[in-house]
């Protein structure tokens, strides 16, 4: 739709728990409505999980970053400090991919509905003014048929 022009999430890999960030820019008269599509998305994500082809990718992106991060002794030494750090089995690196390509798109959305609250998130804006979520259009969006869920803001 044009409301952005860039945007990006992750998860923050912690021992415990870590955060789930979404961040985008876009021009001010704009805000508004990525924000309220940005949060749409992520609900729609949470309940129905990735499609299929977002699914293969994601782990042809996870498969081949992993190939690059074990390249050569440095980044291994990295990895031997996560698994310690993680405490994540000592077989870690020889599974990785297996586990990787095992994973389902059913799997992907119960750890998100088990994880993430759409409606607890913390929003943090830098702008002359904080975007305000357009409530009538996201219960439009949620009564309306269904798009396809490759929108983009």
């Amino acid at each position: 739709r044009g409301y952005v022009y860039g945007i990006s999430s992750h998860f923050g890999p912690m021992a415990a728990g870590g955060p789930f960030q979404v961040r985008l820019q876009t021009a001010n008269d704009n805000a508004d409505d990525a924000l309220t599509l940005t949060l749409d998305l992520i609900d729609q994500f949470v309940q129905d999980g990735p499609t299929a082809e977002q699914l293969e990718e994601t782990r042809t992106s996870i498969l081949g970053s992993f190939a690059l991060g074990t390249a050569d002794n440095s980044d291994i030494i990295g990895q031997l400090g996560a698994i310690g750090f993680y405490d994540l089995p000592l077989d870690y690196l020889q599974r990785f991919n297996q586990q990787v390509r095992t994973v389902t798109a059913e799997d992907i959305r119960a750890a998100f509905q088990r994880n993430l609250t759409p409606d607890n998130l913390a929003i943090v804006s830098i702008g002359p003014k904080a975007p305000q979520i357009r409530a009538a259009d996201r219960e439009a969006e949620n009564t309306a048929a269904e798009e396809p869920a490759d929108r983009a803001p």
